[in-house]
């Protein structure tokens, strides 16, 4: 039976090692990678901060799969032949399938507003943006658009590399739809203090200049910069599964419990696919590296012969940014919301955090917390396995 893994990123990359965990002939794997070695995008806003080698990103089980003889082909999958099984890849050559696991990750999202084609703009994303970043010398005007994770991790590496940063967030809060206002509030007056400039509740009309950036131009002011780092989000890549009848649900592909799609003998994982929520048992996007790794394991079993199903994902996010530590675990007030919940949030704030705990009907299912230690995670364990115990 032959594997093959469309991906090289920590969906694909891990499927691969799970197979070959649980018995699976390492040259029946074949993984076809449009980027190779395979690397974290977790690590990427860390390597230009600490002015680290890239090497740094690189996840280092690959090694270990080329050493026990699994295939590589660095290249680009252009077709599924559903009916054949079988993978066309650009410039014409093709193999063969017997299972077929779709890792082909996401893709930035960039807005429909006027400039965004000029030369300095660009995303935050991969090794390529990484690498340009990487470039940048002197004290440079950068715009980062967009507040989430990614973007407050680039605006603080660029801040730390001399850069004067602003950042752009369309909605009231940083991090919307990863914490809730109280820690909001807290780690924007924090990273404030440290430099970053960040207008919230801003939307970007414009990106301004004639073939460089020269300025940006937010609810009717212009700011002058000399780079435009887009971090709006993450959209599944799932353009290789047009017309192969595999379902899809606004854009990302739609799975069972075991990993498998609609169509027999293949499987998705990654931020291509949906996931499973463990508290409400609904489908959700969720573009995150242990989602991805999650169903890797599962798709292992499956594909070896032992049925194996998901009971849910348990989201848990920790990051550090400019020197403060963010964690949550379970569901924020706002995503519980969003999935029909009636959640309540009672916070905690201390000298070094402040803490937030989601409730329903009186059960945590969620745990978010804002501080200056490590210690901050203790909690967020303890949470995590009170959510699995009430949920599974």
């Amino acid at each position: 039976m032959k594997t093959v893994i469309i991906g090289g990123g920590i969906g694909g990359i891990y499927t691969a090692y799970y197979l070959t965990k649980y018995g699976y002939t390492p040259n029946n794997i074949t993984v076809i990678a449009a980027e190779w070695p395979p690397y974290s995008k977790h690590r990427l806003a860390e390597v230009l901060s600490e002015k680290l080698s890239i090497d740094y990103t690189y996840i280092g089980i690959y090694n270990l799969l080329l050493d026990k003889g699994i295939n590589v082909i660095h290249g680009v999958a252009d077709k599924i032949d559903v009916t054949g099984k079988k993978v066309l890849l650009k410039g014409g050559s093709e193999i063969t399938y017997d299972n077929l696991v779709i890792a082909t990750g996401g893709k930035p999202f960039i807005p429909p507003i006027k400039g965004v084609e000029l030369d300095n703009t660009m995303s935050f994303y991969d090794i390529g943006d990484l690498r340009k970043l990487m470039r940048i010398r002197g004290p440079l005007r950068i715009a980062v658009i967009g507040a989430g994770l990614v973007g407050l991790t680039a605006a603080s590496a660029l801040k730390k590399m001399g850069a004067t940063v602003t950042v752009y967030e369309l909605m009231e809060d940083i991090l919307p739809g990863v914490i809730d206002k109280p820690l909001s509030s807290k780690l924007k007056n924090y990273l404030s203090g440290k430099g970053l400039r960040i207008h919230t509740g801003t939307g970007v009309e414009e990106i301004i200049g004639d073939r460089r950036v020269k300025g940006v131009k937010a609810s009717g002011r212009i700011d002058p910069a000399d780079i435009v780092v887009f971090t709006t989000g993450v959209r599944p890549n799932t353009d290789l599964v047009k017309d192969t009848g595999i379902e899809t649900v606004r854009g990302a592909i739609r799975i069972n419990r075991s990993g498998a799609t609609s169509i027999k003998n293949i499987y998705a994982t990654g931020d291509c696919a949906l996931s499973h929520d463990l508290i409400t048992g609904k489908e959700v996007y969720r573009p995150l590296g242990f989602v991805a790794a999650h169903y890797a394991r599962i798709i292992a079993r499956n594909i070896t012969g032992t049925k194996k199903e998901t009971r849910g994902i348990v989201p848990t996010i920790y990051e550090n940014i400019g020197g403060a530590h963010i964690v949550r675990v379970g569901l924020s007030l706002k995503e519980a919301e969003s999935l029909g919940l009636s959640p309540t949030l009672r916070c905690e704030e201390t000298i070094d955090q402040i803490s937030c705990t989601v409730f329903e009907e009186r059960r945590p299912i969620g745990y978010e917390a804002v501080g200056f230690s490590e210690r901050i995670r203790n909690k967020a364990w303890q949470v995590y396995y009170d959510i699995h115990t009430l949920f599974s």
